[in-house]
């Protein structure tokens, strides 16, 4: 329902059949979850198109024999994955002749049926090269010349298959992804289509059919196992590879196991609500972009939309959110400098409004980018830090007026397992303290006053007595229990208790 890979919802140790000795997260072991996946789906696709589906094209071509189980236990007719999962599944290699088909051609074209104890699946492997080369090499091609190469080699499949003098009708499988290959051809790939299906219908010995008809075409072989793997090498490291990936998936199981613990005692609504959050987290979309071999310009979007579902889970269940939660869980950089570090001491005057010349020397982080509230004109825009009179000196400043988005929000400002909180009419401050997992309100002497912007002065001895020698800061905005935004995003600014001049 999702995009879930559904062999490591099932169980992640099924990433160790591709790679033995690979590193693992903690075992995540929830067929049940994989399964209501499916269902979920298939209760969806009846709503659309008024009936269920016979079969699927599982995420990433995924299957496990748990998974494959799983969905024979759905009720689905077919599955279908990649030709290098079935090599893997029969112990044998495939070989191609020099036109390409693969040989021995009753080994991939044509349908498989594993055997599970919730009944019998059949299993179509898709021919890797002819779906790549529509995936990956004919968008560099005029659409009519993609089309004339990819017609013979359909045609040299059934050449072969009856030359070899094999009954019934081979069944070439093209599977690809149904969106990411077409925004690189000319116009969507309408044209490149419309000569394949043409060509396809103008020539006698080929035919269009779905898989549902194809499981017709001839018996399906029975398969000795199913080989855990996906389209993707045939393993899962895409998914599972990185330490980063790893982390996702322990935390995803943590949050996990506080729905087993506290889903039951919840209101009937806010459960809704978490599992539905958890679902989400489960989608494969995620890990995709974790780790060093996959990036976008939108990572750390993703990482924090991952992240959120899961907040997500606790603060619905009435839970603490865990403070790993609120670290970013890439891991490609330990900190992150500020723009400009302070160049003096500072003495600014408490007072909401910024006079001229008063935060000159101060540091400067100037917010990457806005979250939700900074598109609707709220976000913090910058953070100003400085030293001087044993006294860390910050100021916020804010899209809108910081007495006007502290009316309806919170500002938070954390060093570790300490965090100043300002916020509401009265833009009180509060200092707490982690105390196991929730916090504590602690005394302080520190000051804050909102008017155009949020000024904070805070002594030294109640940092450095916290985390002696180093200050490391955060900056969030916060409705209720909700993080709205959090500055910096990859990891915390490390102030230099020195002042650089």
């Amino acid at each position: 329902y999702y995009h879930p890979i559904l062999p490591l919802l099932c169980d992640t140790d099924a990433h160790r059949e591709a790679h033995p000795e690979a590193p693992l997260p903690r075992r995540f072991h929830h067929p049940e979850d994989a399964l209501d996946q499916i269902q979920r789906a298939q209760a969806r696709h009846a709503e659309l198109f008024g009936q269920p589906p016979a079969g699927m094209w599982p995420s990433e071509g995924s299957v496990s024999e748990e998974a494959v189980r799983q969905m024979a236990k759905a009720g689905l007719r077919w599955t279908a994955s990649d030709e290098a999962v079935l090599e893997r599944s029969i112990g044998s290699r495939l070989q191609r002749d020099p036109s390409g088909v693969v040989q021995p051609a009753d080994m991939l074209y044509r349908p498989w049926r594993r055997d599970t104890d919730a009944g019998p699946i059949t299993m179509f492997f898709r021919d890797h090269t002819l779906s790549d080369l529509i995936g990956f090499t004919y968008s560099h091609h005029a659409p009519e010349a993609a089309a004339a190469d990819l017609l013979p080699r359909l045609r040299k499949v059934g050449e072969t298959w009856r030359g070899d003098g094999l009954a019934g009708d081979p069944v070439v499988g093209i599977f690809l992804d149904g969106e990411n290959a077409w925004e690189h051809y000319p116009d969507g790939g309408r044209t490149f289509l419309r000569a394949v299906y043409r060509g396809i219908a103008e020539d006698p010995n080929l035919k269009a059919v779905t898989l549902s008809e194809a499981l017709r075409a001839q018996p399906a072989r029975v398969l000795p196992r199913v080989f855990a793997g996906s389209w993707i090498h045939a393993d899962f490291s895409v998914w599972i590879g990185h330490a980063d990936d790893r982390r996702a998936w322990d935390l995803l199981g943590d949050a996990r196991d506080a729905l087993a613990a506290h889903a039951e005692a919840a209101p009937a609504e806010a459960r809704e609500k978490a599992w539905a959050a958890y679902r989400a987290a489960c989608g494969s979309d995620w890990c995709w972009w974790y780790g060093d071999d996959r990036h976008s310009d939108n990572d750390y979007e993703f990482d924090r939309l991952f992240r959120r579902f899961l907040q997500s889970v606790y603060l619905s269940l009435g839970r603490p959110v865990p403070e790993a939660l609120l670290e970013t869980i890439i891991s490609t950089r330990r900190f992150e400098a500020p723009a400009r570090p302070p160049r003096g001491e500072v003495h600014p005057t408490i007072d909401g409004t910024i006079v001229d010349g008063e935060w000159d020397a101060a540091g400067i982080h100037r917010a990457a980018r806005a979250g939700s509230m900074g598109r609707s004109g709220h976000g913090v825009s910058a953070i100003r830090f400085g030293l001087g009179d044993r006294t860390l000196y910050l100021l916020v400043e804010t899209s809108a007026p910081a007495q006007a988005v502290l009316s309806s929000s919170e500002v938070v400002v954390s060093f570790g397992a300490l965090r100043y909180r300002v916020g509401g009419a009265a833009t009180a401050l509060k200092r707490e303290q982690r105390n196991g997992d929730g916090w504590a309100e602690t005394p302080s002497e520190a000051r804050s006053a909102a008017g155009a912007v949020l000024e904070l002065s805070i002594p030294l001895a109640e940092l450095t007595a916290h985390a002696p020698g180093r200050l490391e800061l955060r900056v969030s905005l916060r409705q209720g229990e909700t993080e709205i935004e959090r500055h910096p995003e990859i990891a915390p600014i490390r102030i230099p208790l020195e002042v650089t001049r």
